[in-house]
């Protein structure tokens, strides 16, 4: 039973770190998704308003991408994480995030070159929930004969950024072009977590006793992300720099919840708290990412390295001191500090020519993890006062394929993303009833397969490149 409870909270932790702590964990569009995001040098469809905006002015015949299927799969699996050797999985289906970009010309500005971009960042949302029978075991320490207990628990886990940008793009010379990209990001993040635990005693009364936790937190921001492309057009292969400042934030705000009872023991208590318009802050550092298309003859390598900087310990949402009251009259403190490390990620892809018609992706990324602190809910649940940081490793592979028509091209192909990691396990439930062992750990494998269909219409690139022919030819 508090296995399966162990692995709710696990399931969702491990889907949200992986969209926080994790640079490279989304790609979007298309060939990116199954080139690895490997494409700072060679990105040719709308995308590169995200991956490189000066590409726009080099780019003849930029590709009008519609995702027109894209989905993911997601599975945690944990083995023989609580000394036995219980596997439990779970899994998630849902769709993937997604990009939506479009171009402007101006006739008076024949050499500037503009777009816009709708990109959902992150959207996640799952409701877990595990709610068991009554069952009969000793798990109360001290307390002879045997319980019968029952632990019910629900965590719901949201994030939401959507980005609304502006590209522009300017060439400097018939080799090099420079881009930028201006993105408005409305982000919104909350975790809460309720468990109740109930336990009736072999006594002469039969004594009951009772425990419940509810507690959330939420942050909301809103701020700028601000990226500077340069491209380079050179004799054997073409070179880019992405430049992604650090957010700026302009608005922000946070909350926070808690309730906590417990009787029927020596050490009964009670607290319930609601704290609104809490000092909150996000920060997401400088990067940079240096990529370059290769061709092999009528193939093509993209090779990509990025580096992010650190950012320093910093306090995510402030959380003022709690009173617990009743029989236990301790303060209770509350921590959602964040401190991201340093680090470098590279990626490799392939666009295999086969035929006219017919061509093959292939690629690799890593996916390292920043998070030396992170603020989490685990450290909210958590019964002890040492930390738990969860941290991760992903490794990207993509494999695909580009059949082309006359009326259109059409991509299909898998990402495959895995890890594995491990981490202390959080003591859930408060002395006497806690029967964990606070120095066992935890073993997480996860998985992600994202399976794309996606479609480029020559209709639109025709129109585009009419629409320029059209503006060169104005004598203004």
């Amino acid at each position: 039973m508090r296995i399966a409870l162990i692995a709710i909270l696990l399931l969702c932790q491990w889907s949200v770190f992986g969209q926080l702590g994790n640079y490279k964990y989304e790609n979007y569009g298309s060939r990116s998704i199954l080139l690895s995001g490997s494409v700072t040098g060679s990105v040719e469809d709308l995308e590169l308003t995200y991956y490189n905006p000066a590409r726009l002015a080099q780019v003849d015949n930029p590709l009008f991408s519609i995702n027109a299927k894209a989905y993911q799969l997601s599975n945690l699996r944990i083995e023989d994480a609580f000394g036995n050797e219980t596997v439990l999985e779970g899994s998630n289906f849902e769709g993937i995030p997604s990009m939506l970009v479009g171009t402007i010309r101006f006739k008076n500005l024949e050499d500037h070159y503009f777009a816009y971009s709708f990109i959902t960042k992150s959207r996640y949302n799952v409701n877990l929930g595990f709610d068991p029978d009554i069952e009969i075991g000793d798990v109360i320490p001290g307390i002879p004969g045997l319980e019968e207990y029952t632990n019910d628990v629900n965590l719901d886990n949201s994030i939401k950024e959507e980005w609304i940008g502006a590209t522009w793009a300017h060439p400097l010379s018939e080799t090099m072009s420079i881009g930028v990209s201006l993105f408005y990001s409305s982000f919104k993040y909350s975790q809460n977590n309720s468990s109740k635990f109930a336990a009736r005693i072999d006594s002469p009364n039969e004594d009951v006793i009772l425990y419940n936790q509810d507690i959330g937190f939420t942050q909301k921001s809103d701020g700028l992300f601000s990226k500077v492309g340069f491209s380079w057009k050179l004799p054997k292969f073409d070179l880019g720099l992405n430049v992604s400042l650090p957010y700026l934030e302009i608005l922000s705000d946070g909350d926070f919840r808690y309730e906590e009872f417990l009787s029927g023991t020596d050490n009964d208590l009670l607290t319930k708290e609601r704290f609104g318009d809490l000092d909150a802050k996000r920060k997401v550092p400088l990067s940079l990412a240096l990529g370059a298309g290769i061709p092999i003859g009528k193939s093509k390598i993209s090779a990509n390295i990025e580096w992010y900087n650190g950012v320093n310990s910093y306090t995510r949402i402030s959380i003022p001191e709690l009173e617990s009251t009743i029989d236990n009259n301790e303060e209770l403190e509350f921590n959602l500090d964040e401190e991201l490390t340093a680090l470098i990620n590279f990626a490799v892809g392939v666009e295999l020519y086969i035929s006219p018609r017919i061509s093959a992706f292939g690629s690799f990324s890593t996916d390292f993890s920043a998070y030396e602190d992170n603020p989490n809910i685990f450290d909210l649940i958590d019964q002890t006062e040492d930390e738990i940081n969860y941290s991760t490793d992903y490794y990207h592979f993509g494999l695909g394929g580009e059949l082309k028509f006359s009326w259109a091209d059409l991509i299909l192909g898998a990402n495959y993303t895995g890890s594995s990691s491990n981490f202390r396990q959080p003591q859930i439930l408060p002395d006497p009833i806690n029967n964990s062992d606070p120095d066992e750990l935890a073993t997480l494998k996860s998985s992600r397969w994202q399976f794309i269909i996606g479609i480029d219409i020559p209709f639109f690139t025709r129109q585009l490149e009419d629409f320029r022919k059209s503006s060169s030819d104005d004598p203004q």
